[in-house]
């Protein structure tokens, strides 16, 4: 005997029939889910760029390794967790090779954004970054953060800090462009005291950021 199936797909259910050939329904069934909305669609979005981001990190930090050993280096076996420290001591001073590799690795973790679009809006958030724009007129991120860590404890996440009578919205979020002024100045300073900071090493790795 022949047997046709009928499929209804809606935008909350699907329903599905069997007949014969005579035109009688042998088993009928739908199954319901919830229906597409606007807020949905963009946590399905928020979820595929926090994936997307998170495989693109994966990705220059494996090729920063590889970088590493392809010019001989070699990767420390435990990491000193005072980056911010190292960050600063490294745009003036000498600093181990151990202490390098630990700050370029978590400036590939940490590499700022790209655009200011969130800036032109009056919310605490882009009253932070704009905050930011400003001091970094005459400094590096990662002095501003040295700086919030000894003042206030903490720089990490966006915080309201009261100066005088008026507030100062903080917010730790700065471009890549002033992340990568950042690495410059650093990659200047280091290769001073350690010829094995070659152009071609540090060309390379600011591809892979």
């Amino acid at each position: 005997m022949k047997y046709d199936i009928g499929i209804d797909i809606g935008v909350a259910s699907t329903g599905i029939a069997i007949v014969d050939e005579e035109g009688k329904v042998l088993e009928a069934t739908s199954s319901l889910y919830s229906e597409a909305d606007a807020a949905s669609n963009v946590e399905r979005r928020n979820f595929r760029d926090s994936r997307r981001t998170k495989r693109r990190q994966h990705t220059r930090i494996e090729d920063f390794k590889k970088l590493w050993n392809a010019y001989g280096y070699s990767i420390p076996e435990s990491l000193d967790n005072n980056v911010i420290g190292l960050r600063n001591k490294g745009i003036i001073e000498k600093i181990s090779m151990d202490q390098l590799y630990a700050v370029l690795l978590t400036m590939l973790k940490h590499r700022g954004i790209s655009y200011l679009d969130d800036a032109i809006d009056e919310s605490n958030y882009a009253k932070g970054i704009a905050l930011n724009q400003k001091e970094l007129a005459d400094k590096l991120p990662c002095e501003i953060q040295a700086e919030r860590l000894e003042k206030y404890g903490k720089y990490r996440g966006d915080s309201i800090i009261k100066n005088g009578e008026e507030e100062e919205y903080h917010s730790n979020v700065f471009t890549i462009s002033a992340y990568k002024k950042e690495l410059e100045k650093l990659f200047d300073t280091q290769s001073k005291f350690n010829f094995e900071i070659t152009p071609e090493f540090q060309g390379a790795y600011m591809k892979i950021f």
